[in-house]
C-alpha cells in the first residue's frame, strides 16, 4: 500500500462496495457446506429498508440488481470504477465508507481473511464495516475497522 497515492477528502454521502458477483458452486468438506458472496449479502440485502443511510455497491457479474434496486440499494457497474487505479482510487476517496460481506466460506471458518479491497478504504481514510472472518480476534479493531457477524 503506497500511501502517499491517497489523498484526504471530505467524507462521501454514500457507503460503498466494490464486488465481483459470481454465484460459486457451494464446497462440502467434510459434511459442511461452503458457499460464497450471495450466502452470506442475503443476510444484509434488505438493509436499506432499516437505515437512513445511502448504501451503493458498485458490481459485475450475474448480480440481481433489478432485485437489489428494489430493495433500495444504489447499484451501478464495478467496472465503472474500476477501469485503472485512479477511478477506484477517487471512489473509494468519495465515499463515506465501506459497507461489506465477505464469502460464506472465510465466514463460516472463522480464518482470519481481511480483504486488499477494504485496507484500500483505509488507505483512503474510510471506515470499513466489514463482516468478521475472525481477524477481530487477531488485531485490533473498533476504530476504522468495525466488524459484524450479524
Amino acid at each position: 500500500m503506497v500511501l502517499d497515492l491517497w489523498r484526504p477528502r471530505p467524507l462521501g454521502e454514500r457507503w460503498t462496495t466494490v464486488m465481483s458477483w459470481r454465484e460459486l458452486k457451494p464446497i462440502e468438506h467434510q459434511g459442511r457446506r461452503y458457499g460464497g458472496k450471495e450466502t452470506e449479502f442475503a443476510k444484509i440485502e434488505t438493509l436499506p429498508r432499516h437505515t437512513a443511510a445511502q448504501l451503493e455497491m458498485a458490481t459485475g457479474g450475474h448480480a440481481p440488481v433489478e432485485r437489489w434496486r428494489a430493495l433500495g440499494w444504489s447499484v451501478i457497474d464495478s467496472h465503472s470504477v474500476s477501469a485503472c487505479a485512479a477511478d477506484y482510487r477517487s471512489y473509494l476517496e468519495g465515499s463515506r465508507g465501506e459497507l461489506s460481506v465477505a464469502k460464506n466460506t472465510y465466514v463460516a471458518t472463522h480464518c482470519g481473511w481481511f480483504s486488499c479491497r477494504t485496507a484500500c478504504y483505509l488507505a483512503a481514510g474510510r471506515p470499513a464495516v466489514v463482516q468478521d472472518t475472525g481477524f477481530s480476534q487477531l488485531f485490533s479493531c473498533g476504530e476504522g475497522v468495525i466488524p459484524f457477524r450479524d
